[in-house]
């Protein structure tokens, strides 16, 4: 969960500080940064006082800390992280909340058809983007083999793998079912007009400090300050998956982050991003890395089979230097 780059979306409402009153209506906002990205929480609520709301940042601060020892490959410590040492052949029981999003993530991956899998980490560590790091054939090869979450045996809140060096990355699925959770939050809290931004990726749900519901622009991916689409939002969470998150450039060629599972090289296939605008950002958010890998034809079949009419959506294919939006 490094690196998370802002995505392409943009909240079009008025910058917030602290607190401010509109329309007889208090807004709270506070930004901080965890999982290395920023994140931002507003809540639109004129029974909400400064206490409560800094018990509500307090708390959700919390649960990052936890989310990061659960989920980041990248920390020892995690549960995630242990998961990788496992020998196979052998049951282990596991933390029940990595647990449940496992299974999940593994129903994922028969609906795109191993389009989305999670076992890519064995491959996603090979890469350094920062440093430009980019790995051989020969390398990605000897790793490939243990890409596969047929390799991933579950059973009553344990698993078994069935080869060595199995690395689980949730990259894809992290900050959604992150900002699902951090929703629940600040429902359970009771209050329903509120804003989740991590990194980019966002829930908004209920109403804006005007009683309507929010406004979202989805940015063009080339030229900034400049939209292809503006929504209205509530009870919706938007996701953007793009090339330009994280990349390097080798003979003018983009080396990016999304990762093709049958090839270990990144997704070569025109797209420049993909927006996708859910009930949930867990499901956006899977939904948005599997289309990217899927390309086009296939990702229109898969989204008519499993989600037609759950979800709305932006493809956007770049051809002969131009841009086509699918939606």
């Amino acid at each position: 969960m490094r690196n998370l780059i802002s995505s392409l979306i943009v909240l079009l409402f008025l910058n917030l500080s602290c607190t401010k009153k509109s329309v007889n209506i208090t807004v709270f906002q506070q930004v901080f940064f965890a999982f290395d990205t920023v994140i931002t929480i507003t809540i639109v609520d004129d029974s909400l006082d400064q206490p409560q709301f800094d018990r509500i940042i307090k708390g959700l601060k919390s649960e990052a800390k936890r989310f990061d020892l659960l989920f980041n490959i990248y920390n020892p410590k995690s549960e995630l992280y242990r998961l990788s040492s496992l020998q196979p052949g052998l049951f282990y029981s596991i933390d029940k909340e990595v647990y449940g999003l496992l299974k999940k993530c593994r129903t994922f991956y028969d609906q795109t058809e191993g389009a989305f899998d999670i076992t890519i980490g064995t491959i996603t560590q090979l890469y350094n983007f920062e440093k430009g790091r980019i790995p051989s054939e020969k390398a990605i090869q000897d790793k490939l083999k243990n890409v596969g979450m047929e390799n991933i045996i579950f059973s009553n809140g344990r698993i078994k793998l069935l080869k060595k060096k199995i690395r689980m990355d949730l990259g894809g699925v992290a900050k959604g079912y992150i900002i699902d959770k951090f929703s629940d939050f600040i429902r359970a809290k009771g209050f329903q007009n509120f804003f989740v931004n991590i990194g980019g990726d966002i829930y908004a749900s209920g109403r804006n400090r005007e009683g309507k519901r929010w406004v979202i622009g989805i940015q063009h991916p080339k030229i900034s300050n400049m939209l292809i689409d503006k929504k209205r939002v509530s009870d919706q969470a938007i996701v953007t998956s793009g090339d330009y998150e994280r990349f390097v450039l080798r003979k003018k060629k983009k080396y990016h982050h999304i990762i093709d599972p049958d090839t270990g090289r990144p997704v070569w296939n025109n797209i420049v991003s993909v927006t996708i605008i859910a009930r949930d950002a867990l499901v956006a958010d899977y939904i948005a890395t599997a289309v990217f890998v899927m390309g086009k034809e296939k990702a229109e079949a898969f989204i008519r089979k499993y989600y037609k009419g759950k979800i709305k959506y932006y493809i956007i294919i770049e051809k002969n230097g131009s841009l086509e939006i699918v939606s």
